[in-house]
């Protein structure tokens, strides 16, 4: 025993030496002249101060009797960066806000005159998941009951108190709430963030807002959420702890969740309205007007009134899968069935991979339904999770809404008593219904981007200064109404927007009492023809463009670009001799420019067309193969927006009649079948009203939309109406393309990463005319095929390629392989 004891006293003097050591060489240092230095502030026991007064708060103060104890807001830095971008913070927006700030650091950070905390066990080393980790349940163990809000920010954000606070004080606190900019991660990223169907994180550069709520549901588990890591993104780890253990995953748009609920609170009082004057047995065209006892109105503000709370006879329709009931089989909206593919009935392809757009709306329906379906989780003690859409049926009918019939694949887990996990298969019958129209009021044509030096340069000659007329707008002094003419240079505005209403419509939709015709209707549009040769054709156009502009006086110029057709060199002179006819028959002022025989381009073409133009002019691309009325010279003038909105219209291209007529492309062998030639066309009606000539000419130049007749052309982009100024400032068409073709595709590409806005919209007043298509094989490549493409959809629909081939096995199935066969 005493050798023992020796032994334990030798060993025990060497730990205590070894400890000894280690102390002085951390807090002593000989310097060059043998003196004693201080050891330093990091080495020195720290003693953290309570956590109350880091934070300048006192212990009286609570959410009920302060107005600084709003929010808490966590900054996460690093001990580099606490003298400038912390102190930055501090001096600035920190001062703001309505509630305290305080900065978390690594273990060994010290930053005098800051609320700082250093966080034990942490250091700097990115990414920060202990850090951020930690953070919360600091805040939670110090702060929990002390604060409504609590924010995670990083040290290179700005915060606007004011708003901030104004937000916080409209959303209740009391429910678990996650705030920020939602995120799922890139296409590329999804399957590596390891993120469910219904998860998602709220990214933390921009900052995310956590109620006392859903901090109080997760910090508890903070150290598991450390323990199980998915990946090293710190706010896809907080979104995925929080949804855990919270239940709730980062709202896409807290703004617009509440206008959703309002707007889903509306539909059921309407409904509820519906089901009460049915069961009195009021008529449903007769609600809007009905009128309850003492004579008080069910709807006192009636259409077009401000405050007018919609239609009841759409908006009150039951949840019923009935509620749309179609006049004729043709409006019978059929279902589209999805699986691991989607097919369609109405679909040029039946069956086709489902479409990004849809595989997220139907991921977001899913996400709604668990939701619902685990709303009471909490209290029943289990959780059901999504696992698999095995099938479903979804339409969409534009009057209600989209319907959904789905088969889930669902795996139910017990967790409270005894245990239970299996797996479940429900079917969902769910209904999205529209809500009701609303208008806002936007005013639009606003000056040019003033930074462009160009642009500044026009305004310094015109004498214009925008940006001050821009700021005079926002100026209450000068707003006595809604615009003041006298004041602002905003009728040019109103001339290129949809503030023009035409003056039938309901008096919400005007401003003021006067009765100025902003005329936008008025302004003038300038065509630009390119033309090879064709001069039939080109004929047909003029008489077209007689009947709709020059016998009506329509405010539209004509500017024909003329090359010569070597196939057809007559052409060049007989289409001179047409426009000087119609010169001198008007008196209107329709340009040639002649190219004579140089190699053909349309974006040349176009392009010399529009330098007759001024920089303010609209312009409005058409070929020679175009039919058009006056609803279509409306649309171009409506949806063209100077500086801000260039027009490309979807046109309804025809097929080749020979098919469309043939009866080998519309009944089978030996069938009888009657065709009524007078399909496609518009018949007037026969109530006897007289119609004006504008009338006329648009029913003689307008026809009635059938799949059987035509398509309309989706990925064309030949047709387009612009300013010249936003043509030229995205640079015009690429010159060095020859012939037709691809410069169009090019120009959209071009305009849809410009900052102005494309609006597309199927235009059925546009007619392509049929014609049959000859592809040079000396075309480019991508345009011989792009050109081979148009030949193709333009022969016929699908119907009609089905009868051919029924009727033509030989197409099919050739005489040597079927005899092989």
């Amino acid at each position: 025993m005493p050798r023992r004891s020796k032994w334990m006293h030798l060993v025990a003097g060497v730990v205590a030496g070894v400890t000894l050591g280690v102390f002085l060489k951390l807090c002593l240092r000989t310097s060059s002249r043998t003196s004693i230095e201080a050891c330093p502030d990091a080495a020195k026991l720290y003693v953290a101060p309570e956590p109350l007064s880091i934070i300048d708060l006192r212990t009286d103060e609570t959410i009920y009797n302060s107005n600084r104890t709003l929010v808490f807001v966590g900054v996460m830095t690093a001990e580099q960066y606490l003298t400038t971008r912390a102190r930055a913070v501090f001096d600035t927006w920190a001062q703001d806000l309505p509630g305290r700030i305080a900065f978390f650091s690594s273990e060994v950070s010290r930053a005098p005159g800051l609320p700082l905390i250093p966080l034990r066990s942490v250091d700097d080393s990115y990414p920060p998941q202990k850090k951020s980790f930690l953070m919360l349940l600091y805040m939670y163990e110090h702060y929990g009951e002390r604060f409504e809000w609590f924010m995670r920010a990083d040290d290179d954000v700005y915060v606007r108190g004011d708003k901030l606070g104004e937000f916080l004080r409209s959303v209740d606190s009391r429910k678990p709430q996650f705030i920020g900019q939602a995120g799922r991660g890139t296409s590329s990223e999804r399957d590596a963030l390891a993120l469910d169907y219904n998860e998602n994180f709220c990214m933390g550069g921009p900052g995310v807002l956590i109620s006392r709520e859903t901090l109080r549901r997760v910090a508890p588990h903070v150290k598991y959420c450390l323990k199980h890591l998915y990946t090293t993104h710190e706010d896809v780890e907080l979104g995925r702890c929080v949804a855990k253990f919270a239940g709730v995953s980062c709202t896409w748009s807290y703004d617009n969740l509440h206008i959703q609920d309002l707007r889903e609170q509306s539909l059921d009082l309407h409904r509820d309205i519906s089901s009460s004057v049915r069961e009195l047995g009021v008529a449903t065209d007769e609600v809007a007007n009905f009128v309850l006892p003492g004579d008080v109105p069910l709807f006192p503000v009636k259409i077009g009134e401000p405050g007018y709370l919609g239609n009841n006879k759409i908006l009150g329709a039951p949840i019923d899968f009935n509620r749309y009931k179609p006049d004729t089989v043709e409006d019978i909206v059929p279902f589209d069935f999805i699986s691991k593919s989607i097919y369609s009935v109405s679909h040029s392809n039946p069956k086709r991979r489902i479409e990004t757009p849809l595989k997220e709306a139907m991921d977001d329906v899913i996400r709604e339904v668990m939701e619902i379906i685990n709303a009471p989780s909490r209290q029943r003690g289990r959780v059901i999770d999504f696992n698999e859409l095995l099938y479903g049926y979804t339409r969409l009918q534009p009057l209600h809404g989209a319907d959904h019939v789905l088969d889930l694949l669902l795996r139910y887990r017990r967790y409270r008593g005894r245990k239970l996990t299996a797996a479940v298969r429900r079917h969902a019958y769910l209904q999205q219904s529209f809500t009701g129209t609303d208008i806002r009021e936007l005013p639009m044509g606003e000056p040019p981007p003033v930074e462009e030096p160009e642009i500044l340069e026009q305004l310094d000659l015109n004498g214009k200064n925008y940006q001050n007329d821009y700021e005079d707008f926002d100026d209450p002094q000068v707003q006595n109404s809604f615009l003041d003419i006298s004041k602002l240079n905003v009728r040019e505005a109103f001339e290129n927007s949809l503030l023009k209403i035409q003056s039938n419509l309901p008096k919400v939709l005007k401003w003021g009492d006067d009765e100025y015709e902003y005329p936008i209707y008025d302004r003038r549009i300038h065509f630009v023809l390119p033309l090879l040769g064709r001069f039939e054709v080109f004929n047909r156009f003029m008489k077209n463009y007689e009947d709709i502009v020059l016998k009506s006086d329509e405010a539209v110029s004509l500017i024909v670009v003329l090359y010569l057709d070597s196939k057809s060199p007559l052409d060049y002179s007989n289409s001179e001799s047409l426009v000087n006819h119609y010169r001198d028959v008007y008196g209107k002022d329709i340009k040639i420019v002649q190219m004579g025989s140089t190699t053909f381009s349309r974006g040349a073409a176009l392009t010399e067309g529009i330098k007759q133009c001024s920089s303010d002019s609209l312009v409005f691309f058409i070929d020679v193969d175009m039919m058009f009325n006056h609803v279509t010279l409306r649309r171009i003038r409506i949806n063209t927006v100077k500086y801000h909105q260039v027009y490309f219209p979807i046109v309804f291209s025809e097929y080749n009649p020979e098919v469309v007529y043939g009866d080998d492309y519309n009944k089978f062998k030996d069938e009888t079948l009657v065709m009524n030639t007078d399909l496609g066309k518009y018949v007037e009606s026969e109530d006897g009203a007289t119609k004006s000539d504008r009338e006329l000419a648009n029913l003689k130049y307008s026809k009635v939309i059938n799949d059987d007749f035509g398509y309309f052309r989706q990925y064309g982009f030949g047709i387009l109406s612009i300013y010249k100024c936003d043509f030229d400032r995205v640079g015009g068409f690429d010159l060095n393309i020859k012939g037709w073709g691809l410069e169009d595709v090019e120009l959209f590409e071009t305009l849809i990463k410009s900052n102005l806005t494309v609006y597309r919209i199927a235009d059925e007043t546009l007619v392509h005319i049929f014609h049959s298509v000859d592809c040079d094989k000396k075309l480019e490549k991508s345009q011989f095929l792009m050109c081979l493409g148009t030949k193709a959809s333009t022969y016929g629909s699908e119907k009609h390629m089905t009868y051919y081939m029924l009727n033509h096995p030989e197409v099919l199935w050739p005489q040597g392989e079927k005899g092989a066969s």
